[in-house]
């Protein structure tokens, strides 16, 4: 089957010119919430959102932007979306700082 789907691929290479005579779109997906690098925490009891950003970001200045998407993208971690509640036991999905500032929706590339 693998023989019969490389063949097809490369039969539909050969017969196609060099050139493209469309242009072509590029979809990028990040649906997923953009953690694909990210690290999860598990909350302990006396842990604050101030010493967990620390930690996980300590050379970023843009503290309070890291507050609030870390609410914003683990409600189920904070008491009334509060940044100074949060919940021990609950699983945090620490953001990628690449992602900071930027829309995480999915992109559509032309070329």
């Amino acid at each position: 089957m693998k023989t019969i789907i490389c063949t097809l691929i490369f039969l539909v290479f050969i017969s196609g010119s060099a050139f493209a005579t469309e242009p072509f779109v590029v979809l990028q997906n990040r649906s997923d919430g953009g953690y694909a690098s990210s690290e999860n925490y598990i909350v302990k009891r006396g842990d604050t959102l101030a010493k967990i950003v620390a930690r996980f970001y300590p050379n970023n200045t843009g503290r309070t932007e890291l507050f609030r998407q870390i609410v914003a993208d683990n409600p189920h971690a904070f008491l009334r979306m509060n940044p100074n509640m949060l919940l021990a036991g609950k699983v945090l999905k620490m953001p990628n700082t690449s992602d900071m500032g930027q829309d995480r929706g999915d992109d559509i590339y032309f070329f």
